[in-house]
């Protein structure tokens, strides 16, 4: 089905530069998540895979609440950061670097999988070899938890536009070094497409921004 990735821009050093300047560093987890998981609490884990880690901002408050958590981060100074916040509150966690399109895991090793603002830097190819990699690692019935931008965003109109199957993939200039980032707005047709290839059932969603407006989607999935 797949032809590679060859036309997917992973912003590496756009991702390097974030994190060394310290971005999002010290902000409490996603509201939507947490929401997550005090409804789901029950039936989330024990082992979760949290795909795009960052700097630990999911995965090291999870860690603390019990879960044996595994980190897929592109970004190895991601990983460094992550590690030593771990170390910090006397926690372990298993970091892995790697690209969300090849996940470097068994079938069904997880119970649950999670993904905050990280699989939308995408095209439309890539969003479903992500999910098709989400689809493997995930035990039947377990959970997919996802966050990511919709095509009601307020995005630049600078930005070059790209239709996209159902979507627009966006080709962006950010930051005063200009680093090239490419993003995939979802529309909800596109998220019910990748439910039904990759055998997801769709729990819930709301399309919903931090301020309460349009322009990011607060996915459940759950694993048929």
């Amino acid at each position: 089905m797949f032809t590679g990735k060859e036309n997917v821009i992973l912003p590496v050093e756009y991702w390097q530069n974030e994190f060394k300047t310290g971005w999002k560093n010290g902000q409490y987890p996603d509201a939507h998540l947490l929401k997550f998981l005090e409804e789901h609490c029950p039936e989330i884990g024990p082992k979760v895979l949290d795909v795009g880690s960052g700097d630990g901002r999911h995965l090291v408050p999870m860690a603390q609440l019990g879960f044996n958590m595994t980190g897929l981060e592109l970004i190895q100074t991601g990983i460094d950061t992550t590690r030593k916040k771990l170390t910090n509150f006397g926690l372990s966690a298993t970091l892995v670097q790697g690209d969300f399109h090849e996940l470097p895991f068994k079938e069904e090793s997880f119970d649950t999988v999670i993904s905050v603002q990280v699989l939308h830097y995408n095209n439309w190819l890539g969003c479903q070899k992500a999910f098709q990699e989400i689809s493997r690692v995930l035990k039947p019935s377990g959970f997919f938890f996802f966050r990511a931008r919709s095509e009601k965003g307020h995005w630049r109109p600078t930005d070059c536009q790209i239709e996209d199957y159902e979507g627009i993939t966006r080709i962006e200039a950010r930051g005063i070094d200009k680093f090239i980032v490419m993003v995939h707005d979802y529309t909800f047709k596109e998220l019910k497409s990748l439910a039904s290839l990759y055998g997801f059932t769709i729990e819930s969603s709301i399309d919903e921004d931090c301020n309460g407006t349009p322009g990011q989607w607060n996915v459940v999935f759950r694993k048929l």
